[in-house]
């Protein structure tokens, strides 16, 4: 079955679909809700949060879907988790805010010997108390990077 992509809404993404910003977001979407071998899964798809089927089997009806609100440099998150990520249930967020709400989520900090040192809120109260840039500890926290400042920091689950 071929589709004609010239009359649908705003098809120069269409034909240029696999360059294009919201076909490569469509492709990161499926990847965090799809696909468990993707990093970014453990974060949406392994929490039992999912993607509308209609999005999940095509990029065109998702794009149908967004168009009208879509906003280059922008991304998608859902305004409800217990519902799955659809037309209806879906908000604009600047990437750098999405990845602040990852901020806020507890970690502990850690002796060489895997003794728990402290343990803080956030990224940034961990930064606050040990002067370490945020960033840093961000990337041992996601495992990019073994120690920072010489210390080392990980997720802490209560």
């Amino acid at each position: 079955m071929s589709i004609n992509f010239d009359n649908l809404k705003g098809s120069e993404h269409l034909t240029k679909r696999y360059s294009s910003s919201p076909y490569v977001l469509w492709k990161r979407l499926k990847r965090c809700y799809e696909m468990p071998f993707s990093p970014e899964y453990q974060n949406y798809g392994a929490k039992g949060f999912t993607m509308c089927e209609q999005w999940s089997e095509s990029f065109v009806t998702f794009w149908n879907d967004i168009h009208d609100s879509y906003v280059q440099g922008m991304t998608i998150t859902v305004k409800d988790r217990s519902l799955p990520l659809s037309k209806r249930n879906v908000q604009w967020i600047e990437p750098h805010k999405l990845q602040a709400s990852h901020i806020c989520k507890p970690i502990a900090q850690i002796c060489s010997d895997g003794l728990v040192i402290a343990t803080y809120p956030s990224i940034r109260a961990a930064s606050r108390a040990t002067g370490i840039h945020e960033a840093s500890i961000a990337k041992v926290v996601r495992g990019t990077l073994n120690i920072t400042g010489g210390k080392y920091f990980a997720k802490f689950y209560t």
